[in-house]
């Protein structure tokens, strides 16, 4: 199989009382193959109280035990994130506004030492109630060690006692393009956004507010 693994694109039922299903759902696939696998979606749900932030809504407890079963069930865990804590709002300003973080990545462990630099990143928008996710950091694993073999055979001419520090110039610059090729423009078209606050990231934000 070498690094094969499985990306599962997930929706959490809107109805609180179909939730179960979607729960079900999750644990099914997850049983389906022994391959490492990473959930990424709206699951419509929490994992704890501090990722809901309203004045005027609460999450029931239950609601969010189910969920932290169903990921328990499957051995998986919640990989973390950059950017603003919340990924969905209602676009209403306080005292009506509940955020909460309601998309994510859930990955096992096999698949975190597959891709140990995996990071979810939470972006920006202007015309929807959910901020998009890009996954990073899932690039082939063994890309790194290519790149160095294939730099480090190129053909090189020159005087005989140097080609040990051409080959490894020739890596480096091999790896730098990599790396240029991999990010391109991403992370700074990621810094423009962070400078410049969305009309989703608007309103305040109190303690009072966290439920």
């Amino acid at each position: 199989m070498g690094n094969s693994w499985r990306f599962v694109g997930f929706y959490g039922h809107h109805e609180v009382t179909k939730r179960k299903f979607s729960w079900e759902l999750m644990r099914h696939i997850d049983s389906l193959s022994q391959l490492p696998i990473v959930f990424i979606g709206d699951f419509n749900e929490v994992l704890k109280a501090s990722e809901h932030v309203s004045q005027r809504t609460f999450r029931p407890t239950w609601q969010m035990n189910n969920f932290n079963q169903a990921v328990k069930d499957c051995g998986m865990f919640d990989i973390g994130f950059k950017g603003y804590p919340y990924t969905w709002s209602n676009n209403f300003i306080a005292p009506f506004s509940t955020r909460a973080r309601l998309d994510r990545a859930l990955a096992g462990k096999d698949w975190s030492s597959l891709f140990p630099e995996a990071e979810l990143q939470h972006g920006s928008t202007y015309h929807s109630d959910h901020l998009p996710l890009k996954l990073g950091g899932i690039s082939n694993p063994n890309r790194g060690s290519e790149v160095v073999r294939d730099s480090w055979n190129a053909k090189r001419d020159g005087d005989p006692g140097l080609l040990v520090f051409n080959g490894i110039s020739q890596c480096r610059l091999g790896l730098l393009n990599w790396k240029r090729v991999e990010l391109g423009n991403f992370q700074l078209k990621l810094a423009e956004k962070q400078t410049t606050p969305d009309r989703f990231q608007q309103g305040p934000i109190t303690h009072q507010s966290k439920v």
